[in-house]
């Protein structure tokens, strides 16, 4: 599952890991032989769309801030971003209950898994990133509960 981000994405910033971390998902799918790669454009900025998250980046330059903390001072939850429609799609395309993960985020995994899926192992993304995407990747850790370990070194 890959939430839409247009600055990763398509214009490959330096800010974050998701260009880069969807281009890894589609490369272990391909060295894998089959997979399936949902993208979900309508998760912008964790959920609040893109207005929110230009508003969002202008006050994490101005004010020096984290991601987090922008949201947070902007009266909003970091991310609002619910899984719902991505189960649906796994349970449309008919898509084995015993799966590989790729994604480190906590919530898309307990909505995988209370959608009845089993996550056999998650795949243990660890390209090279530039300094801002390492800070980004390092908050998403330590504040948003990310791990992208592998499921035998948890």
């Amino acid at each position: 599952m890959h939430s839409g981000c247009i600055f990763g994405d398509a214009f490959h910033s330096l800010h974050c890991d998701c260009g880069q971390q969807k281009n890894a998902a589609m490369e272990a799918i391909k060295r894998h032989g089959h997979g399936v790669f949902l993208y979900s454009p309508f998760q912008e900025g964790r959920g609040h769309g893109i207005e929110v998250k230009i508003a969002e980046m202008a006050i994490q330059r101005e004010k020096k801030l984290d991601t987090v903390d922008a949201f947070t001072l902007m009266g909003l939850e970091p991310d609002i971003r619910t899984y719902e429609r991505e189960i649906q799609a796994l349970e449309d395309l008919g898509i084995p209950k015993k799966i590989i993960h790729f994604s480190g985020n906590p919530n898309k995994r307990a909505a995988l898994e209370q959608g009845g899926y089993i996550i056999a192992d998650q795949y243990e993304w660890t390209a090279p990133l530039g300094d801002l995407a390492t800070a980004e990747r390092d908050l998403k850790k330590s504040r948003l509960n990310y791990d992208y370990r592998r499921r035998d070194e948890q």
